[in-house]
């Protein structure tokens, strides 16, 4: 037999590695591994899109050589085998994204296929959308989202001449991944929501048992929630619909917390007898005025809002160890330890009116499994926003004189929720600074709005309220805490007595009460304005630091603050009623202990981090969109009764073995920001240190805290002149 030009050279190179003593896989092996230059270039377009396929046509025939005898055939399969586990193994490290194992899996998608279908190529089908499916779609779209969820789906069968084939090779992939429990079929997802929502509601009835809390229920959280039920083909008794419904959930008080209490004092007959002589009390402004200690703090709130705002944008201490702190000494802080949470079931009933509340409470008692007499015999804290409480309020009015205690409902204890309130502040403080967009001269917070490219006429807007808190308020005033500093020489990195010396300068020139009296005296109102706002936002900005930060005692004392405000600023008509009618016996006639832990109620930290914390309320939005997800996911014909029966009580369950991506929302200051605004202030004089004239016609803004206290003390002065009338004619 003849040999060919190539076994000719290849029995040569062998002589050759044979008489420098050195094997065929010795030669390859360094040829493979050796880091020398001169092989690396030789083995240059191995793994390259040039000359990785004739690589991959060697090793497979390395792989048919070594599968001709039984023994290095077992020693081939069990490294293909190895390989494959470290592929799958890696793949798998990015669990918990969103996009689903069925997508970073396809190599395990690939070996299954191929081994149901006797080595055909899996990725061969035919989508043809007009294909008959492989097994019958599910009617409610609820189920099929479920199933989705679950990570099964309907593969849609090729042409005709397949449709066997591959429908048995999809029941044979589901048995099979649901046998290994990596999917599950519709009526195990079904039985599992059933199952959890009993669960979920013999826990409910056993935390808010007599047996459990005697003296204190356990805290409720509740607010509205509206949704749409559209039909597309209407008919009779089957037309869209609202629901307007309230949902909320249960709490169980810190069990630190309730240990380091009087136990005496945390029952309904206590808070009766503290709150018995409200009707009588006459209200002193003096319980709304800081003490000394408050004082004291809030130079601190300024401070370290001065220095937060200098060490983001201007510069920062050389040894922070001694310089001004950005963030204020804690109060009273709450516990990140989160007690357990039990979500209550959907309710039909809506608190927008006094009867719909009543019905509300209706429908709790009954949840809570509950007589109405035993539901009224304990002191039960609830959380609700303004319309709620009012509504309430309206309620115990139309019952009030009421012979028995579950009518006259005085064991419920009602609190303002803080997100509701800041956002209902802040936006009223926005609202007075926007200042006259049509007088150019006038240096109102459009005016420095419209510098940054922002539109004034969307910046008061409820629906993103972090919009409006972050990008607004904090922005804005940060840039003008700026504006009030002289830069000369303030850039880059500082020694902390000069950086100290910088803060404490700019906060007695144009943070104190005597700056702000001096500039009320001059001429044009532009210093005037802005030393107003950068007090009033100053409230918002500490009531937000306070509230992530878990102290509620820095938040009671913003709340105070806003009593006196909420009199003069518009559109507050009622916080400035319940808002001082929530502060007072919190912080007056309470007893110590059970203040204590109405006030802790008021914020939650569902991600256990410290600094992290969030209003109760708005903990029960963040549920609210993910039951308003699930809905509107579900498709066309989903059906409420689904969310109420299944979805509401185990909601919270959506937080449950997921991987948390936590977001920054927080407004980074540009460069170019800081260019633009400074070059408004300068031409606009917004300090008003020349002198000009340009804000002559701007309106001056007054200062809501210091002339609602005056209004407040004028009143007092009236009644008290009044009574010592009487008193003098009745002498």
């Amino acid at each position: 037999m003849q040999k060919t030009a190539d076994v000719i050279k290849t029995i040569s190179i062998c002589q050759q590695l044979q008489s420098m003593k050195m094997t065929p896989k010795e030669f390859m092996e360094c040829f493979i591994t050796s880091a020398d230059p001169d092989i690396a270039y030789q083995r240059q377009f191995w793994a390259t899109d040039t000359g990785v396929d004739s690589t991959i046509a060697l090793v497979t025939k390395i792989r048919n050589r070594l599968v001709t005898n039984p023994t290095s055939c077992a020693k081939w399969q069990d490294f293909i085998e190895e390989e494959t586990i470290k592929i799958l193994v890696k793949a798998t490290s990015t669990r918990g994204s969103g996009t689903g194992n069925y997508q970073d899996l396809p190599l395990l998608y690939g070996i299954l296929m191929g081994v149901l279908t006797s080595g055909k190529d899996a990725t061969n089908v035919d989508n043809d959308p007009t294909s008959t499916p492989a097994s019958k779609l599910p009617a409610n779209p609820f189920e099929a989202q479920l199933l989705d969820c679950e990570g099964t789906a309907y593969i849609p069968a090729p042409c005709i001449a397949n449709h066997w084939a591959h429908h048995l090779a999809a029941t044979m992939v589901n048995d099979y991944l649901h046998k290994l429990g990596l999917t599950s079929c519709l009526q195990t997802a079904l039985d599992a929501l059933q199952t959890l929502t009993e669960q979920g509601q013999k826990d409910l009835k056993q935390v808010m048992s007599l047996e459990q809390a005697s003296d204190l229920g356990p805290f409720i959280c509740i607010n509205n929630l509206d949704m749409k039920e559209k039909v597309h083909m209407a008919s009779v008794g089957h037309q869209t619909s609202m629901l307007h419904g309230t949902w909320g959930y249960v709490q169980l008080p810190n069990k630190s917390l309730l240990d380091s209490l009087d136990a005496s004092q945390l029952n309904l007959k206590t808070y009766l007898d503290a709150i018995k002589d409200v009707p009588n009390i006459s209200i002193d402004p003096q319980q709304f005025m800081p003490t000394q200690e408050a004082s004291n703090h809030y130079y601190h709130v300024w401070t370290s809002q001065i220095a937060h705002a200098m060490s983001t944008c201007v510069s920062l201490p050389a040894d922070k160890r001694g310089a001004i702190s950005t963030e204020p000494p804690v109060i009273e802080q709450v516990s990140c330890n989160v007690p357990p949470i039990y979500m209550l079931k959907l309710m039909d009933e809506s608190d927008n009116s006094a009867k719909g509340i009543g019905q509300v409470l209706e429908a709790l008692q009954t949840q809570t499994g509950l007589s109405p007499e035993d539901f009224s015999r304990c002191l039960q804290p609830m959380d609700g926003d303004l319309g709620t409480i009012q509504n309430f309020n309206l309620l115990c009015d139309l019952r009030h004189p009421s012979a028995f205690p579950q009518h006259g409902l005085n064991n419920i204890v009602f609190q303002l929720g803080g997100s509701h309130t800041t956002w209902n502040i802040a936006q009223a403080i926005l609202t007075a600074h926007i200042g006259d967009p049509p007088n150019a001269n006038d240096l109102g917070m459009w005016q420095l709005l419209e510098a940054l490219g922002i539109p004034h006429k969307k910046v008061i807007q409820k629906k993103d309220f972090t919009l409006m808190l972050q990008h607004r308020n904090w922005s804005i005033w940060q840039l003008s805490v700026i504006a009030c500093v002289t830069l000369d020489n303030l850039l880059g990195t500082l020694p902390t007595d000069k950086w100290n010396d910088t803060i404490i300068k700019c906060y007695e020139r144009f943070c104190l009460p005597q700056a702000r009296a001096k500039a009320a005296k001059e001429k044009t109102p532009k210093l005037h304005n802005l030393l107003t706002r950068l007090q009033e936002f100053s409230t918002v900005i500490e009531a937000n630091n306070a509230t992530k930060a878990g102290d509620v005692g820095r938040l009671m004392n913003v709340w105070k603050i806003w009593c006196v405000m909420s009199q003069g600023l518009k559109g507050l008509t009622h916080y400035s009623a319940y808002l001082p009618r929530m502060v007072i016996p919190l912080n007056e006639l309470s007893p110590k202990d059970l203040s204590k832990l109405l006030q802790h109620n008021l914020l939650i930290s569902p991600s256990r981090r410290p600094s992290h914390s969030m209003p109760k309320g708005n903990f029960l939005d963040t549920q609210n969109y993910w039951l308003k997800h699930f809905y509107n996911q579900g498709g066309a014909g989903t059906e409420i009764q689904c969310l109420k029966k299944l979805v509401s009580v185990n909601i919270i369950l959506v937080d449950m073995g997921k991987q948390r991506i936590h977001q920054n929302r927080k407004v980074t200051l540009t460069l170019q920001w800081l260019q633009i605004f400074s070059q408004m202030a300068n031409g606009k004089d917004i300090l008003d240190s020349i002198g000009t004239k340009q804000a002559s016609n701007q309106v001056k803004i007054n200062n809501s805290f210091k002339e609602d206290v005056e209004e407040v003390n004028e009143s007092n002065g009236e009644e008290e002149e009044e009574d010592g009338e009487d008193t003098d004619e009745e002498l």
